[in-house]
């Protein structure tokens, strides 16, 4: 009896621990059209994959977009960081000069799905087809349609007062780049494209905005309260170019700024609470620009070192303002 109890015993064993047979799924093998995607002289062909099946939609389009967007471009960089020293918040900057690989964005609205398939657990794999001529003639209406914009904005903002005029100007800059890169694309779609016209537009705005520029001046006063506060207006200017000096004629700006500082204390803290006004005047001396900040200084050290800080806070807020 107990020989067959400890026979019984060890098939028991034996049984629980013998593992089921495992059945061995080969992976499914990718479409061909997924490792080699057609090609031709009239078309722009793009695979892209996903979790879902818009996803993968997606990054085809956004294939088929990177071989026409990618341009070397030089970026300048910036990075600012803050450290606290003795209760008092302090600010350094840093510019590096880089050179990065830039994508632009690239509307692709005339495109036909050729292929979608499910290639795997949640992942999806889509091929799209994108006719030049179709791309061509759908950027081309919309970057004709921005230069008349841009045309009819700079009729419109010869009226204006200098600093608008100057924001126009700096937004055109930005849109003539990429009106750049649109011609460029334009020429590959079709290289027999003829974009004088574009180019002309893009060198009639940078010319304008460079000769704006160069002439506006700043000057910068301030109230007995407040002439902490010129200097970091002043560098503010400088850094985006802007020369300080006193003239007397339509491109001349001036920058009156005025504030009013109420010195607490809390937590072992002194604080400085100001209230600062800045208004900018043409030379007609009309406000062409107003802007009110709240700034709380704070220093272990004294209400002197907590509105020294109220200047360091006031030159970044305006240097995100301005």
């Amino acid at each position: 009896m107990k020989l067959s109890f400890i026979f019984i015993a060890v098939l028991l064993l034996l049984v629980g621990c013998s593992k089921p047979p495992t059945v061995e799924v080969p992976p499914k093998p990718q479409p061909l059209w997924m490792t080699n995607p057609p090609a031709d002289a009239s078309s722009l062909y793009g695979v892209g994959e996903g979790v879902d099946k818009e996803t993968a939609l997606a990054n085809a389009l956004n294939s088929i977009a990177s071989t026409l967007s990618v341009s070397v471009k030089s970026k300048l960089t910036t990075d600012t960081r803050v450290y606290t020293y003795n209760g008092v918040e302090n600010y350094t900057r840093d510019d590096e000069q880089k050179v990065a690989l830039h994508v632009k964005e690239l509307r692709l609205s005339n495109y036909e799905i050729l292929e979608s398939e499910k290639i795997g657990f949640n992942s999806y794999a889509v091929l799209v087809k994108a006719y030049k001529s179709a791309l061509f003639k759908s950027l081309k209406d919309e970057t004709d349609k921005t230069i008349t914009l841009l045309k009819n904005d700079e009729s419109t903002s010869k009226s204006a007062n200098i600093l608008e005029q100057f924001y126009f100007y700096e937004h055109a800059s930005y849109v003539s780049d990429d009106l750049f890169y649109k011609s460029l694309v334009l020429k590959v779609l079709k290289p027999s494209f003829g974009d004088g016209y574009i180019m002309a537009e893009i060198n009639s705005i940078n010319e304008s905005f460079s000769k704006l520029k160069s002439n506006i001046t700043f000057s910068v006063t301030a109230d007995k309260e407040s002439q902490n506060l010129i200097d970091p207006f002043k560098s503010i200017l400088s850094d985006r170019g802007f020369q300080i000096g006193q003239k007397e004629d339509r491109y001349h700006l001036h920058v009156s700024i005025t504030s009013n500082t109420v010195f607490t204390h809390a937590y072992g803290f002194n604080l400085a609470r100001s209230a600062i006004n800045i208004d900018i005047r043409d030379s007609k001396n009309k406000i062409v620009l107003s802007k009110k900040v709240d700034i709380i200084g704070q220093s272990s050290q004294g209400n002197e070192v907590a509105k020294q800080d109220v200047a360091i806070k006031f030159k970044q807020s305006m240097r995100d303002i301005l």
